[in-house]
């Protein structure tokens, strides 16, 4: 075991972060290398969260792990950021934090110091992703309207200078929450998820969410001038995450959830009847990760959209048995695209032919699955659990590569650097 000091500026006591070994499985680690990110958003579970929270420093602290994939050290770091969401790696090294609805972004170095705090500002709340243009040396960042009540709420889209992280330009993304980025075939434009919600004070319905235009925009890369919405009318749910297919259409998936209280037995029931009626069937047993939220997933089908046209297609749509979709990424060598569904705990795999299939997670290790990500130029394919264990996969034949048996405090979702 290995100790460091960090100083996470004048808001944070002095900690030590321990460099861990993670365990590693069948294989080894031997042709992998880079870094693996995530960051959870139970950060208090892990020792120096837990001082952050019990000193008053910070209530509900993240926990940033960044991974060794050639060796297997992890560093871990508790940071003052609540809902800890996803982690940006910049070409320098850095590291962008970004929460899920939150009203600051922490940016550090690679060895997790030196803290830099991006404020969202009044009224608005970073929404979850972000994406760095190494090409004009810019960081975007979408913020959305915390919370959003009306379709007027628009989100905004906020571009940084990568250097000094000074706001250089900045402007109204036309949707409620926009959320995740990715860069269209061309290299020119953008493509954004919205999620489309908007808060309904007293007039509350059984579901989670109240969409009002859930949309996939298109952007100009350069002006960050809106071409398209293509409007997601038919969806009961949010638009969340997306991304690039190998034909160059965008991937994108979607939740909708009935609520209940796990403690309360007309709750629960009245939940479990509500999607009876919707779907035709009782849910499946009430797992371990479905209780954990407190919710029932619809049913949502995987969406295919061409850019270009806004023409959308709905793959693995009605009784497909995927619940809870979190993480969706392409892996360039296989040419097929990966979704992650985590009440299920299964892998929804695209293939080249445009059939689909599913893998659960259980033989991995994962019981309650989350992240994914492509390690670039090679064969595999990078899975995560929410709390514990990260699984390197082989993208084509599905085969377990090596497991690394390291806590993860609540991530939703993993990058690679």
């Amino acid at each position: 075991m290995i100790s460091r000091r960090f100083i996470l500026g004048a808001t944070l006591a002095s900690m030590a972060t321990p460099l861990v070994h993670a365990c590693a499985k069948k294989g080894g680690h031997g042709s992998i290398k880079g870094y693996a990110h995530t960051i959870g958003f139970l950060g208090q579970r892990h020792a120096e969260g837990l001082k952050l929270w019990q000193n008053g420093t910070f209530n509900n602290p993240s926990l940033l792990s960044s991974l060794n994939l050639a060796t297997g050290e992890i560093l871990q770091t508790a940071l003052p950021l609540e809902r800890g969401h996803s982690v940006v790696p910049l070409a320098d090294g850095r590291l962008v934090c970004i929460p899920q609805n939150g009203d600051k972004a922490i940016v550090v170095n690679a060895n997790h110091t030196n803290p830099t705090t991006l404020k969202a500002g009044d009224g608005l709340a970073f929404g979850g992703h972000g994406w760095e243009d190494t090409q004009n040396g810019t960081l975007l960042l979408p913020l959305m309207v915390s919370p959003a009540r009306s379709v007027k709420d628009s989100g905004t889209l906020r571009l940084y200078d990568t250097k000094t992280l000074d706001i250089i330009h900045e402007r109204t993304s036309g949707g409620i929450h926009p959320h995740e980025i990715t860069t269209l075939k061309s290299g020119e434009r953008l493509a954004i998820t919205h999620y489309g919600d908007v808060r309904q004070i007293g007039r509350e319905g059984p579901f989670h969410f109240s969409p009002a235009s859930p949309c996939l925009s298109i952007y100009k890369r350069q002006t960050l001038k809106n071409i398209a919405h293509y409007n997601q009318d038919n969806l009961n749910g949010v638009l969340t995450h997306l991304c690039l297919a190998p034909d160059g259409d965008i991937i994108t998936v979607s939740n909708q959830y009935l609520p209940f209280n796990s403690g309360d037995e007309a709750s629960v029931l009245g939940a479990v009847e509500k999607f009876t009626t919707l779907h035709g069937r009782a849910p499946s047993a009430l797992t371990q990760p479905l209780v954990e939220e407190n919710r029932l997933a619809l049913i949502q089908p995987v969406r295919k959209t061409n850019p270009q046209t806004g023409k959308t297609i709905l793959l693995a749509d009605g009784d497909h048995g995927f619940s809870r979709s979190q993480s969706v990424c392409t892996h360039i060598g296989s040419g097929r695209v990966f979704a992650t569904f985590s009440f299920s705990n299964s892998l929804f795999i695209l293939n080249k032919d445009g059939s689909y299939s599913r893998q659960s997670a259980q033989p991995y290790g994962i019981h309650n699955l989350r992240g994914v990500a492509a390690l670039e130029e090679t064969p595999y394919l990078l899975l995560t659990d929410r709390h514990k264990g990260i699984a390197v996969i082989n993208a084509t034949t599905l085969e377990l590569h090596s497991t690394f048996d390291v806590a993860l405090y609540g991530s939703a979702h993993i990058t690679i650097s």
